[in-house]
């Protein structure tokens, strides 16, 4: 059975993020961030370079300014998969702006699901396309809250959002 996914690398300044994207629906199907655990087991890929898919180009001049500091918002075809709930909490999460956080309940609130905090964290835990879907930008009221891996990941990415809405110094 042949890959039905096209991946690629982009070497951020934490380490490689892998792209995962279906070219039949022409969306971006995951991210994987280094030492993160993927929320599924990563589905069969056929390695691209990125130069040579018009989609996966896109991604990479979209992370490329995202990591200089140009670009606070990603325009991408996105397909995540996954329940309804957990659909919502991600288009939410696609609105909290560059540099601010909120809290897991400040997100259940949004959704409607007063007191679902627990939910809305184990929606960010199944994202299978963090940075895009920014549930980096998701904390527990009492600190930094979880992460599908190394948290000095999620702690680089909300550092390089702070340091870029101050811009040089």
């Amino acid at each position: 059975m042949p890959p039905s996914y096209r991946s690629s690398s982009y070497e951020a300044p934490f380490g490689a993020i892998r792209v995962l994207t279906d070219p039949c629906a022409g969306a971006v199907v995951g991210t994987v961030l280094p030492h993160n655990r993927p929320a599924d087991p990563e589905p069969r890929s056929e390695e691209i370079s990125w130069e040579n898919d018009p989609l996966h180009a896109r991604v990479h001049d979209q992370l490329t300014g995202y990591f200089d500091g140009t670009r606070h918002d990603f325009d991408l075809p996105l397909a995540p998969q996954g329940t309804a709930f957990q659909r919502t909490v991600w288009e939410t999460l696609r609105g909290i702006p560059f540099g601010e956080t909120r809290t897991y309940g400040d997100v259940a609130r949004e959704v409607d699901r007063p007191g679902g905090a627990r939910a809305v964290g184990g929606a960010c835990g199944a994202n299978r396309i963090p940075l895009l879907i920014p549930c980096h930008r998701v904390l527990s009221a009492g600190g930094l809250g979880g992460w599908t891996g190394d948290p000095a990941v999620k702690v680089s990415l909300l550092e390089h959002e702070r340091s870029a809405q101050r811009g040089p110094r």
